[in-house]
């Protein structure tokens, strides 16, 4: 399946390795920014934050994610220490996919899976190639634990950069 993969989209296999060693990096220092972040967001009265900061947090939600989008354990009308907590353990739970999608992914607007393997379904074995709308193709796989490539699913609009080996 390798080869089929690398036939098709050859330039996103070759970078792939140096783009997931930028995001592992860009992770890390969003876990490491995280309290930062939320204590920020407090201050400010926003549940966003702004400039290089917010693209260690993720691109189509606020801090109050988890409560948006009915996550069990997010409570709405915290405040304090609480919400603090709350929103440094949303940055933790999507680290750094703002600069997943908009720096490392591609826009879903014009783009098409143009092959598919496997099983979308759990136990997940899927591997696919998204074309983008100005041709370039981008590899993804999906099994068990595994997540590397580009997400073939657009998430706010992008197809975003995974990297997930274990």
């Amino acid at each position: 399946m390798f080869w089929t993969i690398f036939r098709l989209a050859p330039l996103s296999v070759a970078i792939f390795l140096p783009l997931a060693v930028l995001l592992w990096l860009a992770t890390l220092l969003a876990f490491i920014l995280s309290p930062f972040i939320a204590a920020i967001s407090i201050a400010t009265g926003k549940n966003i934050v702004g400039g290089p900061l917010s693209y260690l947090t993720t691109h189509n939600a606020t801090l109050d994610g988890g409560i948006d989008q009915g996550v069990i354990g997010y409570e709405p009308n915290l405040s304090g220490w609480r919400l603090w907590w709350q929103r440094t353990c949303w940055v933790c739970r999507n680290p750094a996919y703002k600069f997943a999608a908009l720096v490392l992914g591609f826009p879903t607007e014009g783009s098409k899976v143009v092959f598919e393997a496997g099983s979308k379904d759990k136990p997940y074995s899927y591997w696919s190639v998204v074309q983008a709308a100005n041709g370039r193709r981008y590899f993804g796989y999906r099994g068990g634990g595994t997540w590397i490539g580009w997400n073939y699913r657009p998430y706010g609009g992008w197809h975003q950069l995974q990297a997930k080996p274990f």
